[in-house]
């Protein structure tokens, strides 16, 4: 079973927009790229719901995000308490009985994705989260840079006594 451990290895949340993203590039068993570091993660089903594929699994962006914020899944069903099936933001979202979800049901649930997605880069959120990443990459490849800078200047000094 999936932990938040291992959840948070793969995606980062957004508790105010509800999004999940990438913060890795995913591969296939294959090794072909399905997703890009930085990418928002997830698709709409047929129901309105955001499904996001982890470890060869699907599950439900709601009961993720449940899982990524409270260290667990859902003990009950997820209600979506305005109603759109795919604002997954946490303030949104409460661990229900399913009866108290079929009675919040609403038949005329708006599907709001595009506007939320575009709310979304239009904050940029995806630049900080890419930022930090690349911030943290190039950290890395400096260190190794200065590694290599020092093992070629002991190279040379060795060469030089020849």
């Amino acid at each position: 079973m999936l932990t938040q451990k291992q959840l948070k290895k793969i995606l980062y949340y957004n508790q105010d927009t509800g999004f999940f993203v990438y913060k890795k590039d995913i591969y296939n068993l294959n090794k072909y790229l399905i997703a890009k570091q930085g990418d928002i993660a997830g698709g709409i089903n047929n129901r309105g719901y955001i499904q996001i594929s982890v470890k060869n699994k699907l599950y439900s962006a709601h009961r993720l995000a449940w899982l990524y914020v409270y260290g667990n899944f859902p003990k009950q069903e997820i209600d979506h308490i305005n109603h759109i099936r795919n604002d997954n933001r946490i303030k949104n979202l409460r661990d229900v009985s399913h009866k108290v979800n079929m009675n919040n049901a609403c038949k005329n649930g708006e599907n709001k994705l595009e506007e939320n997605i575009e709310e979304y880069r239009s904050k940029k959120l995806i630049d900080k989260i890419l930022n930090k990443l690349e911030e943290e990459r190039i950290k890395r490849e400096d260190k190794i840079c200065l590694e290599n800078e020092k093992l070629y200047k002991r190279q040379v000094k060795f060469y030089q006594y020849w």
